[in-house]
């Protein structure tokens, strides 16, 4: 992983334990819930950021993102982005990772 990479993982993995829980993801989606909702857009329910993260992912360890799971797909700044900036949130949940 680059050094962007490994910060952005240390910023989101807030109990620094190595892994992003779901527990954690939902601290940085209820910021993004009221963005949304500020902006009276639809919110994209977290159950759904879940299951697209997951998807984007595939991590080893059920719904446990650790820095080899983000290391082994192209996807990794799209899950970062969908965690930590709504517009961007939008645009990964329409968008294909290879």
């Amino acid at each position: 992983m680059t050094q962007v990479s490994c910060y952005r993982f240390k910023c989101v993995d807030l109990d620094c334990d190595g892994v992003i829980t779901p527990n954690e993801m939902q601290f940085f989606y209820e910021e993004q819930l009221h963005r949304m909702e500020c902006m009276a857009q639809e919110p994209v329910l977290f159950e759904d950021i879940v299951c697209q993260m997951a998807d984007m992912i595939c991590p080893h360890v059920g719904v446990l993102y650790s820095q080899i799971d983000l290391s082994q797909t192209s996807c990794w700044f799209a899950a970062m982005d969908t965690l930590t900036q709504t517009p961007l949130m939008w645009v990964v949940s329409g968008e294909e990772c290879q």
